[in-house]
């Protein structure tokens, strides 16, 4: 079983098909575009897993290195492609497993502790 993971971060409305935003846990190594990452070129934290389905019985899944926000740039060659349009089966082929994020807390209410007190006559 893979000990890398990917962490589904959000789906990503202005990417064609299904599209998603995953941080991996390991960064995976790439010899592509250093327009991602400054620091370190040849690996990527976030990558784009984008689902399309070509012809009636036909899927092609890509997958793209990202930045934080999801954005690629414009002459990025896909990382790896893919059959399968279940994103679990795909970064599973890719040697990650699927992680699902903590959902944000948007608010906390704080609740007081109330006492009962038993009156007796």
């Amino acid at each position: 079983m893979p000990d890398k993971e990917a962490i589904e971060i959000r789906k990503l409305k202005k990417w064609r098909g299904n599209a998603r935003l995953y941080r991996l846990n390991t960064p995976l190594e790439h010899p592509f575009d250093p327009w991602f990452s400054e620091d370190d070129p040849d690996s990527v934290e976030y990558i784009v897993i984008s689902s399309v389905s070509i012809r009636e019985s036909r899927n092609k899944t890509l997958v793209f290195a990202s930045t934080k926000s999801g954005k690629a740039s414009d002459d990025t060659h896909a990382l790896f492609m893919s059959n399968e349009k279940n994103h679990e089966k795909v970064l599973k082929k890719m040697g990650y497993i699927l992680v699902a994020a903590q959902p944000k807390v948007k608010k906390v209410a704080e609740v007081k502790p109330t006492r009962y007190l038993r009156l007796e006559d």
